[in-house]
């Protein structure tokens, strides 16, 4: 990208950066409880870093992550675009508790489905 890091300024703000090197990103995944164990350091796009979830993670802890990154570029952006401060806990929270929410109705949803033989 070529851009400096309009948060830390000490790095190229690519999408690797802004999620894994730069304070906010480390923030976020330090408040949303997600381990980052799949993530390399030589990932350079969010795209390579999803594919290596997708293999390296089930599928309740892939939602988790997808749900996470949905709900940080927006958290993100509210951050350098409207200037504002951004509670970070708050926000995992949130997608933690949607996710959840999801979770329960599908549950629900497929187990109501099932027809039972008289």
């Amino acid at each position: 990208m070529g851009m400096t890091c309009e948060i830390c300024g000490s790095g190229e703000q690519s999408d690797m950066h802004i999620l894994l090197e730069d304070p906010f990103g480390g923030k976020m995944w330090e408040a949303s409880g997600v381990e980052a164990r799949f993530w390399a350091t030589t990932i350079r796009f969010v795209q390579y870093c999803i594919e290596m979830a997708m293999v390296a993670t089930d599928r309740d802890e892939l939602g988790m992550f997808l749900a996470i990154l949905s709900g940080f570029w927006p958290a993100h952006n509210t951050f350098i675009f409207q200037v504002k401060e951004i509670n970070l806990a708050v926000v995992c929270q949130r997608v933690v508790a949607l996710v959840k929410s999801f979770r329960k109705v599908s549950v629900k949803t497929s187990t109501s489905l099932i027809v039972h033989p008289q």
